[in-house]
């Protein structure tokens, strides 16, 4: 059977290559579940208040709070920027079983991570899902606990299922990839853990002795417990002497994929014995879907430490901002350190405007001056103890300190200087967040930046909000330009960004499938049920919705129904 890869897109090395494919949500608040969402480069997220817009929409910070914070769940769901409460207040009311999964969608593929090559227990490229489960825990009901983790690998040809559950103390209860399913005996010392990060690492348990001949446990990176039914299951493929060793070397050297190019691979070299005998097997053959299965239950961990890499580097690439953005001060104190980012309340934006080089300083001038017509700057008072920030309208040539214009000036400075340091900011002190990776050529691991504003029209004007959203459709093109892959992902309520968007797309200024819009629907036939839908959308080549729900940004004007008889019998003078 064929089976597409994922949004049949070309694994040949676009260029903006993308770390996330989709996010799925299922049973947190009142997300029952979200599906399967494509993070595009333009992402608008609408719909009702208390309708699930700003639950899905902070999933991304809870996932930074979370590599930040190393907890014994794998999940911080209220410290941080985001705060879900504790584990019975964030699940879904109706959720059965009472499960928070959160799913993943990925592609891996062989290249190279921190000067090494990475993936190489992968024939070919393979698109992945990863849903990781969490339920309440046991000793303390107040926190979550890992539960689940559930692989998926697709390729042209093939589609092989992982799951591994674990009990309370991690000990691993259920271990099956497709038809195949561990033993107790190969069970019983695994265990699925957080190590770091938050994508779990499965782990062995061994016992060794001491020199004081004394047992202890200690826990290492698995090496594999099901070598002893590989060597059992596979010794016709093997002349009677080869030793163990030599075996089990040659199933190492067997990368995973599809049934037909691990065949291939199996049958281009090796012992002689062990060629003629392969010859004879067929993707179809019930010798070789075993041994296929047992290589994927070796490589599980090279797998899960792959998908920690991604899902790590993907948390520290997000940016968020929070609704209600900190006021502008008339001045700050002076301090004499780098800032490399905007905070989520933007509370330190002068400080990072005030590390910025002069160059630099100028440069964000100009920039602010192109697409919003006036200029913002730091300046200096009295003594240098305290600096500033200044802004000067371009028509009049006026200038005055920000405190003093209308407040939503200082609620959109915030991510408008986070996106300018993403995409211009490449000289004096700051520059783009650069984690580890960046100091290697990296083929593995792509770059990426996701950019989540919650409410980025508050205060404005319309008309500002338009200048708003022209930026937003300028900074997607100049990232996809400069190969630095952001994804904004904005939750609004402003029909005015809406229709600019599709204005855009409109005037060829942004292409349609750069942009969607992921509605959520209250069930208001059940409102007990506390359930959104969420579907998505899109717009056509002339900027038009499809499939676009009447009144969604509306609501119809309803009159007592006296005055509406009234007016229905009125004879016009």
């Amino acid at each position: 059977m064929y089976y597409p890869t994922r949004f049949g897109r070309n694994f040949a090395g676009s260029e903006s290559r993308h770390l996330m494919d989709h996010i799925r949500v299922c049973n947190l608040r009142c997300l029952a579940d979200s599906g399967a969402i494509e993070i595009k480069p333009i992402t608008l997220l609408v719909g009702a208040n208390s309708s699930g817009k700003s639950t899905f929409l902070r999933v991304f910070p809870l996932l930074k709070q979370s590599h930040e914070m190393r907890t014994l769940g794998g999940l911080v769901l209220n410290e941080g920027d985001v705060d879900f409460g504790f584990f019975d207040e964030a699940i879904h009311r109706n959720a059965q079983p009472a499960e928070l999964k959160l799913e993943i969608g990925l592609t891996l593929q062989r290249g190279y991570y921190q000067g090494g090559a990475w993936n190489n227990f992968l024939i070919e490229p393979v698109d992945l899902t990863c849903t990781i489960s969490y339920v309440q825990r046991a000793h303390d009901s107040r926190y979550p606990r890992l539960r689940a983790v559930e692989l998926e690998l697709v390729t042209g040809t093939s589609r092989d299922k992982i799951l591994v559950r674990a009990q309370d103390d991690g000990t691993v209860s259920d271990f099956q990839v497709n038809d195949f399913v561990a033993s107790s005996e190969e069970k019983k010392s695994l265990n699925l853990r957080i190590t770091r990060g938050v994508v779990p690492q499965l782990i062995q348990a061994m016992s060794k002795q001491s020199k004081f001949d004394e047992s202890f446990d200690v826990s290492e990176r698995i090496i594999s417990p099901f070598d002893k039914r590989l060597i059992a299951d596979t010794a016709v493929f093997f002349h009677g002497r080869t030793a163990e060793e030599t075996r089990l070397a040659t199933f190492r050297s067997i990368p995973i994929g599809s049934p037909e190019k691990m065949l291939g691979f199996m049958r281009s070299g090796g012992l002689e014995s062990w060629v003629q005998r392969v010859r004879g097997l067929t993707p179809e053959s019930s010798a070789f879907r075993n041994v296929r299965n047992l290589l994927f239950a070796k490589r599980v961990n090279d797998i899960l430490e792959s998908v920690n890499i991604y899902v790590s580097q993907l948390a520290k690439s997000v940016h968020y901002f929070q609704p209600v953005r900190a006021s502008v001060q008339r001045y700050y104190l002076s301090r004499d350190v780098s800032i490399e980012s905007v905070n989520s309340t933007g509370l330190n934006v002068a400080m990072v405007l005030g590390s910025l080089s002069s160059r630099d300083q100028l440069r964000f001038r100009e920039w602010m001056r192109k697409y919003f017509g006036f200029e913002v700057f730091p300046e200096s008072v009295g003594d240098g103890a305290r600096i500033s920030l200044r802004m000067k309208d371009e028509s009049s040539g006026a200038e005055f300190n920000l405190a003093d214009t209308g407040f939503g000036f200082s609620q959109m400075l915030p991510f408008l200087v986070q996106v300018w340091s993403l995409i211009e900011g490449q000289s004096g002190q700051l520059r783009r967040p650069r984690p580890s990776y960046f100091r290697f050529q990296n083929t593995a691991f792509p770059m990426s930046f996701i950019v989540a504003i919650e409410q980025p029209e508050l205060h404005l004007h319309p008309a500002l909000q338009a200048r708003l959203a022209d930026l937003i459709v300028a900074m997607a093109n100049l990232s996809r330009e400069k190969q630095v892959p952001i994804r904004f992902v904005l939750e609004t309520h402003s029909q005015t960004i809406i229709e600019r968007i599709g204005q855009s797309v409109e005037c060829k200024l942004l292409e349609p499938q750069d942009v969607q819009i992921v509605l959520f629907e209250l069930d208001w036939t059940n409102p007990r049920s506390n359930t959104s839908s969420v579907r998505t959308t899109s717009f056509d080549d002339l900027g038009v919705l499809v499939n676009w729900p009447f009144g969604f940004l509306s609501a119809p004007l309803s009159l007592p129904t006296s005055t509406t008889s009234e007016r229905a019998n009125a004879v016009p003078n």
